[in-house]
This record gives C-alpha cells, sequence and structure tokens, in this order.
C-alpha cells in the first residue's frame, strides 16, 4: 500500500498523542487503585500505537495499528476508564477513516 505522507504522518502521531494525553488527564483524575488497573493499560496502549506508527509511512501498517489499539481499548469499555475510552475509540476509528 501507499506511503502516507509526511504532514499526514506527523498529525496522525500528533492526534495519537492527543488521545493519550487526554485519556491520562482523566486518568489522574481517579482513584489510584483504579488508574493502575485502567488507565495505565490505555495509556500503554496508546503508547504502543504511536511507537509503532512513528517506524512506518505505510498506510496499511498505520491502519492495523489503530485498529489494534482501538480493539485493545475495548478491554475497558465498561470500566472506570469507559467515559474515557468510548471517545478515544471513536477518535481512532475517524483516524483510519481519513486514510
Amino acid at each position: 500500500m501507499p506511503d502516507v505522507p509526511p504532514q499526514a504522518h506527523a498529525t496522525i502521531l500528533r492526534e495519537v498523542r492527543e488521545l493519550k494525553n487526554k485519556l491520562a488527564a482523566v486518568g489522574d483524575g481517579t482513584d489510584r487503585r483504579l488508574h493502575h488497573l485502567c488507565f495505565e493499560a490505555a495509556d500503554s496502549t496508546l503508547g504502543q500505537c504511536h511507537s509503532a506508527i512513528s517506524e512506518t509511512r505505510d498506510k496499511a501498517q498505520i491502519v492495523e495499528e489503530l485498529r489494534k489499539a482501538y480493539e485493545a481499548l475495548g478491554r475497558w469499555l465498561n470500566g472506570p476508564a469507559a467515559s474515557a475510552v468510548v471517545p478515544t475509540r471513536e477518535q481512532l476509528q475517524k483516524l483510519w477513516g481519513r486514510l
């Protein structure tokens, strides 16, 4: 599959980083035990997604990484992180939809 243009690649990376920061901000306002169980796992998922995308500009690989993060975040849809995870997953869908 073709490469994503440099500007679009930078935008995707920025948006994933922003999602990670928003999720962390919500997590910082929760009970630390819950933060550890839910928010840190979700934060790690987005961090791994960002790292993987930073290594490639291949459109198919980027879409795959965004989808993997989307699926991984699904574990937290019914827990205390749900209020942050739902919009994060929606944004991930929009990101790969734009590609």
